[in-house]
């Protein structure tokens, strides 16, 4: 835990130091690409996923106004791409609860 006691400028400069892509010849395509191909690469391909209240409290952790900047911070190499949903109505129950796209009940 000690990295943990470190100022919050202290612990951003060892990730962008360690994770920024201008210190490094492979891009996170080609780290991907590598990963896919079962090549090796410089490391192991990040990727990223949490709930809002957790991305919200990394952005106000890292002083920072977006998710791409946090994720640029911490070294994340890949990026959630999701289409905007088109289909036909979702249900809403009469509680206020509803079904997602996938059919799952929130």
């Amino acid at each position: 835990m000690e990295f943990l006691s470190l100022p919050m400028e202290e612990i951003r400069s060892q990730f962008l130091k360690r994770y920024d892509p201008q210190n490094s010849d492979t891009t996170p395509y080609q780290r991907f690409e590598a990963a896919v191909n079962r090549e090796a690469s410089d490391r192991t391909p990040f990727d990223f996923w949490a709930v809002d209240e957790i991305q919200e409290r990394l952005m106000n952790y890292f002083q920072v106004s977006s998710m791409e900047e946090v994720l640029q911070i911490l070294g994340i190499d890949a990026r959630i791409v999701t289409p905007e949903y088109i289909g036909p109505a979702l249900e809403t129950c009469p509680d206020g609860s509803f079904f997602t796209v996938y059919g799952s009940h929130r």
